[in-house]
């Protein structure tokens, strides 16, 4: 059938449409809006735009699986963040608590130092008591021999030395004053013996070891001694062994020193054993 044939029937219409796409095309734009026939393109932009989207959802859910991810992991890094910040916090309470032990140790310690310091202050003043007692009984023991025995430690500046009693002082310094007089019945020794056919005293003061304390009281004693008896009167310190300061003093006062029975005129240098030069006491 062509185009200049009849057509008769619907059957007719349809091979005619079947073979002739020209028929065909006309007919459709006869029977279909402009609409519907826009629907062929706008259904392909469709597609196209459909398939972008779903290009676009499967590179967001895509993200979203990383998201996910990343935040499984952001949350086990905190789990064991907040782990590690427990241990912290645990380990800082165990230095606290260690440090409150020591610090209660450094107070026990401190409290024990105090309690030994008291104890050696205690201690040493109790050695120095003590020193200060057996240096007071030797040279009482010193001075004992000297009294009993006066021509040993005496004959290299008297002849026939006797040691005079109390009594005898305060008899020969009677008319002193009462200041002076105290001053010779203080002295440890006075004796009177002769020097070159005269007679001689000697006012001594004992100790183990010289100072220029002793050497002062001596020489005082001494002049007060002289200003009683009118005759010379030797000052001597006995020890021994002497302070150099106590050497020098006598030096210049003209006081002799009797050390380890050794006479050592004033001025004169002793043998380096004789002479303390340090705090040790003899």
């Amino acid at each position: 059938m062509t185009m200049t044939q009849e057509i008769r029937t619907a059957q007719d219409i349809i091979e005619l449409l079947r073979r002739e796409p020209s028929f065909r095309e006309e007919v459709r734009r006869y029977v279909l809006s402009e609409e519907l026939l826009a629907l062929p393109v706008r259904f392909a932009s469709l597609e196209e735009r459909m398939e972008r989207m779903e290009s676009r959802m499967d590179r967001l859910e895509e993200a979203l699986v990383r998201l996910a991810d990343a935040q499984a992991r952001t949350e086990a890094r905190v789990e064991e963040l907040a782990q590690a910040q427990a241990r912290t916090e645990a380990r800082v309470e165990e230095l606290a608590q260690a440090q409150a032990r020591t610090e209660a140790r450094v107070e026990e310690l401190a409290q024990a130092q105090a309690r030994t310091e008291a104890e050696l202050a205690r201690l040493s003043r109790q050695v120095a008591s003590l020193t200060g007692a057996v240096g007071d009984l030797r040279g009482w023991r010193l001075e004992e021999r000297v009294r009993q025995r006066p021509f040993s430690y005496l004959r290299s500046l008297l002849l026939e030395p006797k040691v005079l009693s109390e009594e005898e002082v305060a008899r020969l310094a009677s008319a002193l004053e009462p200041v002076l007089l105290d001053q010779l019945l203080d002295a440890d020794i006075i004796a009177r013996g002769q020097q070159d056919d005269r007679t001689v005293y000697l006012v001594a003061e004992v100790s183990t070891t010289v100072r220029v304390y002793d050497v002062e009281r001596a020489h005082r004693a001494a002049q007060a001694l002289h200003i009683a008896v009118k005759e010379p009167v030797l000052a001597v310190a006995i020890g021994d062994a002497a302070r150099p300061s106590a050497l020098e003093r006598a030096a210049r006062l003209g006081v002799y020193h009797i050390l380890g029975r050794r006479l050592v005129a004033p001025g004169e240098r002793p043998p380096p054993e004789l002479v303390l030069d340090h705090e040790e006491e003899l």
